[in-house]
């Protein structure tokens, strides 16, 4: 939290957080890949599309100007992948940039998490459910784009 709060002190306008990644769209809507933004690459804080919960974010109230949007416009591709179509509502409606800080905090599983992810009964994890041939982030990114009317805005792209 330390690190988050000064952070967010020093760049107000940025959703800031732990953990993130980005995604290259694979051609003719076949998905996307993704890939988690490791340390040694981000030496001064990196841009990503999508931040992920569990690793700590920071908000400001002010990064939300319709919350009517964010609780009840959910499209039903997104449900299991809020950490995705809370970056699209920030990317669409309020043009804010996400970015993982320079500092190295890698957050550990929680011994629960542990013995679910060893596990051979994964019908339940909803890991498994978003990626197993899912696709449910692509779904997601998809419904967004039909619901604002243009494509995803990128990460490396100014708005």
């Amino acid at each position: 939290v330390e690190a988050l709060a000064w952070e967010s002190q020093h760049f107000p306008d940025v959703v800031l957080g732990i953990c993130g990644w980005s995604m290259i769209f694979i051609p003719p809507n076949i998905g996307i890949l993704s890939f988690v933004v490791p340390y040694f690459m981000r030496p001064n804080g990196r841009y990503v599309d999508i931040l992920q919960g569990y690793g700590g974010i920071a908000y400001r109230r002010g990064f939300f100007n319709n919350l009517t949007l964010l609780t009840q416009s959910q499209p039903k591709e997104c449900r299991t992948v809020d950490d995705t179509w809370i970056a699209g509502v920030l990317a669409f409606t309020e043009h804010r940039h996400q970015a993982v800080i320079s500092k190295r905090l890698d957050p550990t599983d929680a011994q629960w998490k542990i013995l679910e992810n060893n596990s051979k009964e994964r019908t339940m994890q909803l890991t498994y459910i978003n990626h197993a041939g899912n696709q449910n982030n692509y779904k997601c990114i998809r419904a967004m784009e039909k619901q604002f009317g243009r494509p995803w805005p990128r990460a490396y792209e100014k708005y």
